[in-house]
């Protein structure tokens, strides 16, 4: 049994100090495996990287992953494409936004395209849009040996913008695609259907896609599978835009079932044999588990468009694992009362990561001005970690990895 000093020690403390009481219950393999799941999130690359040094490394491909395609805003710079970020989930990916150059930037990591079904865009400015029509024709190629189509959510005329772009200039789509629209008011008229399914207006690629409307509790329920669920709040911008929170739909498992399970291909277990942990009390099993923090919740990802305003998401996006925010205005007193009214600056980013509570703040959408001055980058940071009451704050950069465990 572990003595009182042990169990007010922290995990990390635990698992640094007293590796040998868990290998008490529990061979060197299971232990190593406990330690690496105490590291819930690990970083390579991005500003801020000293303060991460404390998280492991992650060089396998499952979990929850987050990658960073395009940090820039408005215009891509050397270093910086236009707004892309990939979450991986298992053996599916989840697009958020799509600006030009996102297929390209995409080819650049180990993520497979074929495993992306689904694109979801937060608004229709050019910078998180324009990458779209391109995707589609090229993942096309990829995903119609699967026999899969491409689903795209995004705010009202996202459907009408890409029939015109991809008629346009002859585009095709070989595994088909439909588009979602986030409505923010049901409209039934004639002119309102005919842009869902009129064979008059669709493009020859394209499958009937729905409208989703705004729910009682204020948010848009756009989509939910055995795996994730992914809901959506309205932000203030000066165009419709949206904030994407994506959950888990299955809780952490407790040590006994970590213990018992058989590894699945889209989720880390580890098979581990009965004789192994045979000797270890229910008892003692649930006071290893609230030691090590394995009987948590979901995890959950927040991902914002351009706002200056996301309060309607503070329920939905409490406690998220990661909140990923835009930081386009440096310098709040020297930038005018309209710019105010769209963009957040980090000191706004930190004060909504206080707010919800979220344990990671990673900032983006960073504006042409930083670039060659690392120490604005710095001062970012600094003003959001004293926003947000937290150290853990970075801001990205291309092809920044996240991985959430």
């Amino acid at each position: 049994m572990m003595s009182k000093r042990e169990v007010d020690q922290t995990p990390k403390e635990f698992i640094n100090n007293n590796h040998n009481n868990i290998s008490m219950f529990m061979n060197r393999k299971i232990a190593a495996t406990l330690s690496r799941a105490l590291m819930k999130i690990s970083i390579r690359g991005g500003a801020g990287q000293e303060e991460m040094r404390r998280f492991s490394s992650a060089k396998g491909k499952q979990g929850m992953q987050l990658v960073f395609l395009g940090t820039s805003a408005a215009l891509p710079t050397i270093s910086r494409n236009t707004s892309c970020i990939a979450l991986r989930h298992g053996i599916t990916t989840y697009l958020f936004d799509c600006g030009e150059g996102s297929y390209r930037q995409l080819q650049k990591t180990p993520f497979r395209i074929c495993k992306i079904n689904k694109i979801f865009i937060t608004h229709m400015h050019g910078d998180h849009v324009m990458g779209v029509p391109g995707f589609l024709c090229s993942i096309g190629r990829t995903l119609i040996k699967y026999n899969q189509p491409i689903e795209v959510y995004g705010p009202q005329g996202l459907r009408d913008w890409l029939r015109a772009s991809l008629q346009a200039c002859f585009g095709r789509v070989e595994s088909k695609y439909m588009v979602h629209e986030l409505v923010l008011k049901e409209d039934k008229s004639l002119a309102r259907v005919a842009t869902q399914s009129s064979a008059k207006n669709e493009h020859e690629d394209e499958l009937p896609g729905e409208d989703i409307i705004c729910s009682g509790d204020g948010l848009w329920h756009v989509c939910k599978d055995n795996n994730l669920e992914v809901k959506a709040g309205i932000l203030q911008h000066n165009v419709p835009c949206w904030g994407y929170v994506v959950e888990e739909q299955i809780g952490r498992s407790n040590l006994e079932q970590i213990l018992d399970s058989e590894p699945r291909c889209n989720m880390e277990h580890v098979a581990l044999q009965k004789t192994d942990i045979s000797s270890i009390s229910r008892s003692e099993k649930e006071k290893l588990s609230n030691i090590l923090g394995l009987n948590k919740r979901s995890r959950k990802v927040v991902i914002l468009g351009d706002t200056c305003d996301s309060r309607s998401l503070l329920v939905a996006a409490k406690d998220a694992d990661v909140l990923v925010h835009e930081a386009t205005i440096v310098r709040e007193h020297d930038v005018p009362e309209s710019i105010l009214r769209t963009h957040s600056s980090s000191r706004m980013a930190g004060e909504f990561a206080k707010a919800i509570n979220a344990k990671f703040l990673i900032l983006t959408h960073f504006s042409g001005y930083i670039l060659g001055r690392d120490t604005v980058l710095v001062d970012l940071v600094n003003e959001a970690k004293n926003a947000s009451g937290k150290d853990i704050v970075i801001a990205a950069k291309d092809f920044l990895t996240v991985r959430v465990l």
